[in-house]
């Protein structure tokens, strides 16, 4: 099979940065999935027996990242820069 300019054979064309790896955001996955908090703590548990720091390191950050996202919007510096950028488009 040929493959034109816009085919990517994801895990052998792509040079992922290390905290995105496609196994740091399954093991993020497994863990956001869990049915309850406990579950979680299960999950990370294991995560810290299979895996060394640095990779549960980077999933815990992808799992801090959307809490994290919502705090800077909430931020005085995030609002004023927003209402700039309003004033100015309009």
């Amino acid at each position: 099979m040929t493959k034109n300019k816009t085919d990517v054979e994801f895990d052998s064309d792509v040079g992922y940065p290390y905290h995105l790896q496609p196994d740091i955001i399954k093991m993020a996955l497994f863990i956001h999935n869990a049915k309850d908090d406990t579950e979680k703590m299960e999950r990370v548990e294991f995560g810290l027996s299979k895996f060394d720091y640095k990779f549960m390191a980077h999933v815990m950050a992808m799992l801090m990242l959307p809490y994290l996202m919502e705090q800077g919007m909430k931020s005085n510096d995030y609002k004023d820069y927003m209402e700039q950028k309003h004033k100015k488009f309009n």
